[in-house]
């Protein structure tokens, strides 16, 4: 009989083994990294809502609800009948004047529940702490939402308000 040269069961159930193994470990950094490059975007994004708001405030007097007020470009998203929303494929943008901050809502992955920027005399329980800051809140009985948000600055302050932890992201 001739030696068949080959790969024995036990040999492919531990290399499918491994190759589960590094799957099941990679899948979900993969995710959160994705989501941390979302989430840089709606910074840099949030950022220029915020600077906007408070060149607005400077020339009239006080802050506006509506984007179409706001010296910036609002094409990367669609804006809502009342112009206080915009909707991008990633998140929607409110303008909440009233509470003095701009918030971000995303719309498909939850590893957080919004991205607050403050600005002004905060009236905002989530900015109040925080004031000029970007904050990342998340359901204090969601472990992996608090983990996420403190994954994004480690260094930042963290404070649990109701419902919310709220995380400094600057």
């Amino acid at each position: 009989m001739k030696n068949i040269k080959g790969f024995t069961l036990i040999e492919l159930l531990v290399a499918v083994l491994i190759i589960g193994i590094l799957a099941a470990i990679a899948l979900p950094q993969y995710q959160k990294t994705v989501e941390r490059s979302k989430i840089s975007e709606a910074i840099q994004l949030g950022r220029r809502i915020k600077d906007a708001q408070e060149i607005y405030y400077l020339i009239e007097g006080k802050y506006t609800s509506s984007f179409e007020d706001l010296d910036i470009d609002t094409n990367f998203g669609t804006l809502n009948a009342s112009k206080n929303q915009i909707t991008t494929e990633k998140f929607s943008i409110t303008l909440d004047p009233n509470n003095s901050r701009v918030y971000m809502n995303p719309r498909k992955y939850r590893y957080y529940d919004s991205l607050s920027f403050c600005f002004g005399t905060a009236k905002s329980a989530i900015c109040k702490p925080t004031l000029g800051r970007i904050v990342c809140s998340a359901y204090s009985n969601n472990p992996k939402q608090v983990a996420f948000c403190k994954s994004l600055n480690p260094n930042g302050a963290s404070e649990v308000y109701s419902a919310w932890t709220l995380n400094s992201l600057d």
